[in-house]
């Protein structure tokens, strides 16, 4: 029974290494030396020649939208990374519920009454419409 699982293992091993895996998946165990070469000025075309004299068959323009997934799968794991990072340091804020607020004063919440130089009950009476404002008019 052991011998089975070893051989399978050994098979798994096999296929996971071997020119049996997608191009795609070959393509990203030497990215970091394909983008070394980008970086350094090398043609996509010579990077196609390179990687087929060595078994990878891409055409210029498939190596192209493959490199551009490989660069988006590693820039979205970036930005998880960074964003599980950020979460962690700084975990998000809590709903404030009503019962967690707290009143405001009186002085901040309502801005200070202005005084008048009039007698109390005037203002009042003005209001009411309980004076005559025409006697107060300047014709």
């Amino acid at each position: 029974m052991n011998n089975e699982r070893d051989n399978l293992v050994k098979a798994l091993h096999e296929a996971a290494s071997g020119s049996q895996r997608s191009k795609i998946a070959r393509l990203r165990e030497i990215f970091e030396e394909v983008e070394a070469a980008k970086a350094a000025g090398t043609s996509n075309k010579i990077i196609v020649s390179a990687l087929e004299a060595h078994g990878l068959i891409f055409d210029v323009n498939n190596f192209k939208n493959t490199r551009s997934r490989i660069l988006k799968e590693r820039a979205m794991e970036t930005f998880a990374q960074a964003a599980h990072a950020a979460q962690s340091v700084n975990p998000p804020t809590p709903a404030i519920t009503k019962k967690q607020v707290m009143p405001l004063s009186k002085e901040i919440a309502f801005p200070p009454t202005p005084t008048s130089s009039a007698p109390p009950g005037v203002l009042t009476s003005i209001l009411r419409g309980a004076v005559d404002l025409k006697k107060f008019r300047k014709d």
